[in-house]
């Protein structure tokens, strides 16, 4: 199976487990080079957007052929992520 096989299975696996938004799951989901900065930091209820996050990081490594950020531990992956799009925005309702 090649690697773009893979990709279609993890991404159709992982978007059934989190159609429940709101729900609480693990925080460990996947491939930590896929993981949204909010799985990352260890929260537990999530829904679609962090499957959308996952599909924009699959996609990117498809089109350039290399993962967008290959962190080698959590923090460093949050460091690459904020390195790359800047300051995180928390908004509160």
């Amino acid at each position: 199976m090649n690697t773009i096989h893979i990709h279609i299975e993890w991404l159709y696996c992982d978007c059934i487990c989190t159609a429940g938004a709101g729900d609480e799951y693990t925080d460990y989901v996947a491939t930590r080079w896929y993981r949204a900065p909010e799985l990352l930091v260890g929260d537990t209820a999530y829904g679609p957007p962090v499957d959308i996050w996952a599909i924009g990081c699959v996609f990117a490594e498809l089109i350039s052929g290399q993962a967008l950020w290959p962190g080698r531990s959590d923090v460093d992956q949050l460091y690459l992520i904020r390195k790359t799009l800047g300051q995180y925005l928390f908004l509160y309702p």
